[in-house]
């Protein structure tokens, strides 16, 4: 009778033939089970179908069945990272990297790569690990199938196993016209195709106005094709064709298309010039767009719309930035050409300018409250208005109350006060010109009672904003004495 002999994930069956080998490879895993090589002839072969494998839990490093070996994509994943999609999404003349690896731990002997690669892609040439790389820029589009086998010794030997992927280039086969020409007022449609997007990707268009890369205007619709507004003068378009699989894009960028315009449009006004704020001393910038049949002439001028008895020099542009201002000043543009040589006038732009002290706290002032900036606000506590630290040079985002010392040669400080061969002499220093503000020196024998001295020498200068002043106290010497600066803000 048969017998039956039970071992851990196997069961053999025994036979009238000679006992069975075993051959186990290095892992717990069965691999092979054969007869003697005795049982290999004679009538005994037929006994041989009484054997019977019924639990073979896996196989081992490159075997090709049961998926116990791989080859996956590891770079770009363009799906489930457990069973990727064997698509490598690329662009024409933009940089591929695409790493692919085999499931297993350990190094295999060598890859080998079977069918075509696109020109511009190698293969990485030495193996230094269970994973290998092919890159480069590719300059060819369309669908390149590969399949990629890792072998388990070098030259190409051994066991082996598989993966299959195709490389999918995206780029034009037919660009924008580079070059349209239109009667003015017209528009005219581009268009453009494109090959290689990969299988299943989602193909999506986005015009632009401009050179090719300028991305600032966007236009158009999700198309492949574009029609163009009504045009009065020559304009650029270009077009950006994304492919996205999964998570990953590719895209390619169109060459420019150029559409020139013919016949003659009168010039006309676009966009207005705005109206700004600066501050005392400084300059703005006015700018205006235009459209009618080139060339096209630009005419400043300082004052109301339509007032031209002031023309700035040297102002044929489409922008003018003003001279230093320190008062509001007004200014308009006209717009000719052949066809309209009278020309089109803009509306009129005001510089507003701020008056010296609100200018300075505008650049000065920014730690001071917004609800403690006035002139005669004393954000800081320190007892010293806003009005003063701008008339004598003082911080107004710290307590700041430095005093001049008389003949010390300080830039920044309130008036100081000495006596000089028996006489109080007064030192402030002043803003030259003395722009929003008053200084006058006063002086008394009582704090309540002041008289105005006169300033009988010359200020010396420190800088282009500041002097130095010195007032000697009128009346005779002896007696108290006091002084003071009287500052007073002009409206």
């Amino acid at each position: 009778m048969n017998s039956i002999r039970k071992y851990p994930r196997l069961r053999l069956w025994s036979s009238r033939v000679s006992s069975l080998l075993l051959l186990v490879q290095r892992s717990p895993i069965i691999q092979l089970i054969l007869p003697e090589a005795k049982i290999l002839g004679g009538s005994a072969i037929a006994d041989t179908a009484t054997i019977a494998i019924t639990t073979v839990v896996g196989l081992g490093a490159y075997d090709s069945v049961a998926g116990a070996t791989m080859v996956l994509q590891a770079s770009p994943l363009v799906g489930s990272t457990a069973t990727p999609a064997p698509s490598v999404p690329a662009a024409k003349g933009s940089n591929l990297s695409f790493v692919y690896k085999i499931s297993v731990s350990d190094t295999p002997g060598s890859f080998q790569i079977s069918g075509a690669l696109p020109t511009g892609l190698t293969k990485a040439t030495a193996v230094v690990s269970k994973t290998q790389t092919i890159s480069g820029i590719p300059t060819q589009t369309g669908a390149f199938p590969i399949t990629l086998t890792a072998w388990e010794n070098s030259n190409n030997s051994g066991r082996s196993t598989s993966g299959n992927f195709t490389i999918y280039v995206l780029g034009f086969t037919t660009q924008p016209a580079a070059t349209t020409s239109i009667n003015s007022g017209s528009t005219t449609t581009l268009s453009c195709a494109v090959t290689g997007a990969a299988a299943g990707a989602t193909l999506a268009y986005q015009w632009y106005q401009g050179a090719s890369g300028t991305t600032t205007t966007p236009v158009g619709t999700n198309s492949a094709s574009f029609t163009t507004p009504a045009l009065a003068v020559a304009t650029n378009y270009w077009v950006k064709v994304s492919s996205t699989l999964s998570a990953n894009a590719v895209s390619v960028s169109s060459t420019t298309a150029t559409v020139n315009v013919t016949g003659t449009v009168p010039a006309a006004v676009g966009s207005q010039p705005a109206s700004t704020i600066v501050n005392y001393g400084g300059t703005a910038t006015l700018s205006i767009t235009a459209t009618g049949s080139a060339p096209l002439t630009y005419q400043w001028y300082q004052g109301m719309s339509g007032d031209t008895s002031i023309p700035i020099s040297s102002s044929n542009s489409l922008s003018f930035t003003t001279p230093a201002l320190t008062a509001n000043t007004s200014y308009w543009v006209k717009v000719s050409n052949g066809v309209n040589p009278a020309g089109a006038i803009s509306n009129t732009a005001t510089v507003t300018v701020r008056n010296p002290f609100d200018s300075w706290m505008f650049v000065s002032g920014s730690g001071v409250p917004s609800n403690q900036n006035g002139p005669w606000d004393i954000p800081l506590g320190d007892g010293f208005p806003n009005i003063l630290k701008y008339a004598f040079n003082l911080n107004p985002n710290i307590p700041d109350i430095r005093k001049l010392t008389v003949g010390a040669g300080n830039t920044a400080g309130l008036p100081g006060t000495a006596l000089v061969s028996g006489k109080l002499r007064l030192e402030f220093i002043r803003r030259k010109g003395s722009p929003g503000i008053t200084y006058t020196p006063q002086f008394g024998s009582t704090p309540g009672v002041w008289a105005n001295a006169p300033i009988l020498n010359t200020p010396a200068s420190i800088d282009s904003t500041w002097e130095r002043v010195v007032v000697d106290d009128p009346a005779p010497a002896g007696g108290r004495r006091f002084g003071r600066v009287a500052v007073t803000q002009v409206p």
